[in-house]
């Protein structure tokens, strides 16, 4: 599994741009982990996210920039996980920082976590989902979906019959 740093890595590589450079680059790590958290129920990577006062921060990243060079100890990326930064950072490279920071404080995951209280894969993953499914702002996607294993299937499709029944029940009873 890649890292924080080596999806940061990937992303100042794909914008061309040495991560000073790139004022929005935790919002596009934040974007690259919940877009594969809805596309394939797998985080992009294990480190913690956690909230900032000004949106989302990674504290890897954010170490990995004070330290030697991000872009230097970022490791490449495997194919599919590539694919998915490549999809959010051509997605959203036209975008300016503040669109970006209206972009992660509109989907409402963060913005209740005090600074520095770590965020949930599980709500990430929840949340652009309904984005994906609703079509709001979902990055065109690259490459080919990365295989699920049998028993995250059917833990997904347990979680979606039983949404799918609550709502219906309230519909009903309305």
């Amino acid at each position: 599994m890649a890292s924080a740093v080596d999806v940061a890595g990937a992303v100042c590589r794909r914008l061309q741009l040495p991560p000073t450079d790139v004022p929005a680059l935790h919002e596009l790590v934040y974007l690259c982990q919940a877009w594969c958290l809805a596309w394939t129920g797998y985080a992009l990577f294990d480190d913690e996210l956690v909230g900032g006062p000004d949106g989302p921060v990674v504290p890897a990243v954010a170490a990995a920039l004070r330290g030697p060079g991000l872009v230097e100890v970022a490791e490449p990326l495997a194919e599919d996980d590539d694919d998915v930064v490549r999809s959010v950072v051509e997605h959203f490279a036209s975008h300016s920082l503040r669109e970006l920071v209206d972009v992660v404080l509109g989907d409402g995951v963060w913005s209740g976590a005090s600074t520095g209280t770590a965020m949930s894969e599980e709500t990430l993953r929840q949340v652009y989902t309904r984005h994906g499914l609703a079509g709001e702002g979902v990055p065109p996607r690259f490459g080919r979906p990365r295989s699920m294993r049998d028993d995250d299937a059917a833990a997904l499709g347990r979680e979606a019959s039983r949404e799918w029944a609550e709502g219906l029940a309230m519909l009903r009873d309305a």
